[in-house]
């Protein structure tokens, strides 16, 4: 278990559970944002989007889960570009070079 995997408060660490802690990590955060990303591109897919490949929805399918090597990229990318949605995107296209383009496509920093 790095940090990655455990919510971090001075609240937490006397009154959340293991589980609860698990559910709000950075790592839970981030797999999160991907999977919503891959089902907005799956749908977007349906709906006759030509730019999103098969190729690209079985990249990102591979890469649900953050790993620490990401989460390095995403905080080097968060300092450069003072946006976390966008470093996560960047991270994500750096793990699945064929979702590049596509991913968050049509969605607001909302979604």
């Amino acid at each position: 278990m790095t940090n990655y995997d455990e919510y971090e408060s001075p609240l937490a660490h006397r009154y959340a559970s293991r589980e609860i802690k698990k559910i709000f990590s950075p790592r839970e955060r981030a797999s999160t944002w991907r999977k919503l990303w891959l089902w907005l591109a799956e749908a977007e897919q349906d709906l006759g989007l030509n730019q999103i490949t098969d190729k690209a929805l079985k990249g990102l399918r591979s890469n649900l889960i953050v790993s620490d090597e990401a989460f390095q990229v995403i905080a080097k990318e968060e300092r450069i570009r003072r946006h976390d949605v966008m470093s996560h995107i960047f991270a994500l296209e750096k793990d699945v070079p064929d979702a590049a383009g596509i991913i968050h496509i049509g969605a607001t920093s909302c979604y």
